[in-house]
Parts: structure tokens; sequence; C-alpha cells
């Protein structure tokens, strides 16, 4: 990490910090490392933003000051001369992870138990959770993972193949049934998935975070297979009960549900340099999850 993450600051005023009218009461400024917001678990816009997760650094000094003013409920600046601002209202859980040293001081994670925790308390009526795992779990995937993943992409391969093939074979029937010709544009058939190891270590890591913390959020059953876990993530995709930003790898296999800022994922700072992976996001009603379970549960069996 370095300096050139933002710069969050709490004024004593709540005043915005800026470059041309110095201040004349306090500020208290710390540096991101990686924030997320998500709206449909806390609504957030392009003024006010609730993070689920927050992760910043500063001196000791710093640290101590921010971090008391930010449980009081005080709202931060991202940003010199910034509009956008963040809080953490008191009335949320916010969970304050012990801070740890490192080079640039004291590092400071904050979070919501409820969507990040492997497990829960009592499950809701509606399932919400995040994996966003540290890039070291990447090397703990193991090769029967890996294979899953590769015997999964294989499969949409294939059924990809089939609908491409009838999509043209459909497509030369009614040129050929045409008494006049006149150009006809090809129908867009589906491409192949053609992932690299990098990405499908990645599939098949988040595959087992979620669906880890999905088991312990619901009462119905969760195969631990890798097999099953890998087809399922792709399940959830295709059903739109998953979130992710533009920049993960899996954006345009497993689709996604980022309807503007309220509802979608939202980054701040740099993941990959927090020792962070791409984070997923998952949010499905109860009963819908289990009639999908059920459903995938037969698919895989038979």
């Amino acid at each position: 990490m370095s300096y050139h993450h933002p710069i969050l600051t709490i004024t004593d005023d709540d005043a915005k910090p800026s470059r041309r009218q110095p201040r004349k009461g306090r500020a208290f400024s710390v540096n991101l490392v990686a924030m997320l917001t998500w709206g449909t678990v806390r609504k957030s816009d392009h003024k006010m933003k609730v993070p689920i997760f927050l992760d910043f650094v500063g001196t000791e000094s710093e640290h101590r000051a921010f971090v008391a003013n930010l449980r009081c409920g005080r709202a931060a600046t991202i940003g010199t001369g910034s509009s956008s601002r963040f809080e953490l209202p008191r009335s949320d859980a916010h969970i304050f992870a012990p801070p740890s040293r490192c080079d640039l001081g004291v590092r400071q994670i904050v979070y919501l138990a409820e969507i990040f925790d492997l497990e829960v308390k009592a499950p809701s009526a509606t399932v919400c959770c995040v994996a966003m795992p540290p890039l070291a779990l990447l090397s703990t995937v193991r090769q029967d993972e890996l294979e899953a993943v590769e015997a999964v992409v294989a499969l949409l391969n294939r059924q990809r193949q089939q609908q491409a093939d009838e999509m043209l074979a459909a497509f030369e029937a009614a040129e050929a049934a045409r008494p006049y010709r006149y150009y006809s544009r090809p129908p867009d058939v589906p491409k192949q998935l053609d992932l690299d190891e990098a990405t499908m270590r990645y599939w098949a890591l988040i595959a087992r975070e979620l669906c880890v913390r999905l088991d312990s959020r619901t009462e119905y059953p969760v195969p631990p297979e890798p097999e099953f876990r890998a087809l399922f993530l792709y399940w959830l995709g295709r059903e739109g009960c998953l979130w992710c930003d533009g920049d993960n790898p899996l954006r345009d296999v497993l689709g996604q549900r980022n309807y503007g800022y309220n509802s979608g994922f939202a980054t701040e700072g740099r993941l990959s340099r927090g020792g962070y992976c791409t984070p997923i996001g998952l949010a499905v009603p109860q009963e819908k999850l289990g009639m999908m379970l059920a459903e995938a549960v037969r698919a895989w069996c038979g």
C-alpha cells in the first residue's frame, strides 16, 4: 500500500475540507484502503454513503481520533474538496475489528457482521452475504475444486454450442424458405467461455466462500461438493441473485444485478492493493432459495 489512497476526513463541525479555505476548527484524517457499499443492504447515494465494509490506515494518533469520531456517527468526506461523504449510523451494528500495525501505521477494518461473517445467529427472510476473501486464499483452492469449475465450464460450453447450432439452423431454414433474396444478418449466437486458470481459481474460491456463508443462513442444506458449489454459483447469477462491479472477472459469466447506484455494488479505494479479491454479493429470499436449491440438486444428481 501507499499514500496514494484517497483521504478520509472528519471535521468537528461537519464542514467538508477545502483547499481554498483553510479550516479554523479541527479535522481528523486517515487514508482509505478499501470501501464497499451495497444499496440493497444499506441505502446509499452519491452524496451520502453507508458502507458495509471499510478499511483505512493512519498513524496511531490519526487512527485514534478518526475512530472515536466515526463511532459517534459523524460523517467523513472522501477526498479533498469532494462532496462525497459516508457515515456509520450509530443504530447500525458495524463491527470494529482489532486494529493491526502495518508499514503505514495502524490499519482498521470495519464491517457488518450479518453480511460478512461465516455464521449468523438466525436466518432472515432474505439471505444477504458477501464473499470478498483475501487474495492469499486463492492458493488454497484444491485441485478437485479447480477441476469442478473446469467441468462446469465444459458443460456450459456444450449447452452454448447446442444453442448456437439451433439458432443458426433456424436462421438458415428461414433464409431458404424465402421466395426472394436479400441480406439478413445472422443471429448473435452465445460465445464459448474461454477462462484462464486464474479466473477459474477465483470462481472456485468464491463458490466455496459464498456457499459456506449460505449454508449458515438458511434451513435448506447446501451440498458441500465442489462441483455443486461451482454450478450453483452460476445458477445464482443466472437467476439474478448476484451483485458485482464492472471489474469482476466473472461478470459476463454469472450475470449481475447492478441496477444503478442505489441497488448495486460500489467500491472505493484499491481492493487488490488492500489484499482482497473482487467481491460478489448474494441476495435472495429464503423461499426462492429453497426452490433453487431443490432444482439445482435434482439437476446435479440427474
